[in-house]
């Protein structure tokens, strides 16, 4: 009830909302979205709002972390997740990790930005992305980027389309990607479906190196 009373403060600057009451340096402030929006880029093949496809424009987001004495101002390039922002703040508050976490902590990430490194191993880290719903018609698509290249494969019509790093706006399809598509066979064979417990069974040793080989698990 406090940060919320903050954040709508008359001066509508969070920052001197939080001096105000003597609690910038204690807290943490975490601006971000859980999607973006598309009006139209992509013709036939997409639509508007969000919600049906996976293109970059619905799933690049704004994230920022303010974490006042924890973290030095900076930009980071390399790849992210909203997964990760669980991790971060545990990370941040000197906490443990959740059991089975699936994102990893930015803060090694924006340390290593302040000197000029941007951790290059990073750069390669695939980032998926999934939409599982009913709207009109069954909507079931799986995307992976990586290293600025990007494939998408709807579940529905069992169809990839595959854009390169050159195609920022992913606006021109090129053939096929199989290592993308591969990624994301690997990430449907290992992902657990919302409502459902993780297979008792361990996972095949084959599997697994060929993940780390891939870049996918460390």
């Amino acid at each position: 009830r406090d940060v919320l009373q903050l954040l709508q403060n008359e001066s509508g600057n969070v920052q001197l909302a939080l001096e105000e009451t003597g609690a910038y340096d204690n807290t943490l402030v975490i601006i971000t979205s859980d999607h973006g929006e598309e009006f139209g880029e992509h013709g036939e093949h997409g639509g508007l709002g969000h919600g049906r496809t996976l293109y970059q424009e619905v799933l690049r987001v704004p994230l920022v972390i303010a974490a006042p004495g924890l973290l030095t101002p900076t930009e980071v390039t390399t790849p992210a997740s909203l997964l990760d922002v669980a991790p971060t703040v545990l990370d941040l508050l000197g906490l443990p990790p959740f059991p089975q976490q699936r994102g990893t902590s930015l803060v090694p990430r924006a340390r290593a930005a302040v000197s000029g490194n941007d951790l290059p191993a990073e750069q390669s880290r695939p980032i998926f992305g999934e939409v599982d719903r009913m709207d009109r018609t069954q909507v079931r698509k799986v995307s992976v980027r990586r290293d600025g290249a990007a494939a998408i494969v709807d579940l529905v019509t069992n169809t990839t389309s595959c854009y390169g790093a050159a195609d920022r706006f992913e606006l021109r399809p090129t053939g096929s990607c199989p290592e993308l598509a591969e990624l994301i066979e690997l990430h449907r064979k290992t992902a657990v479906r919302i409502g459902t417990k993780p297979p008792e069974n361990a996972a095949d040793p084959e599997l697994i190196e060929k993940m780390r080989a891939l870049g996918y698990i460390e």
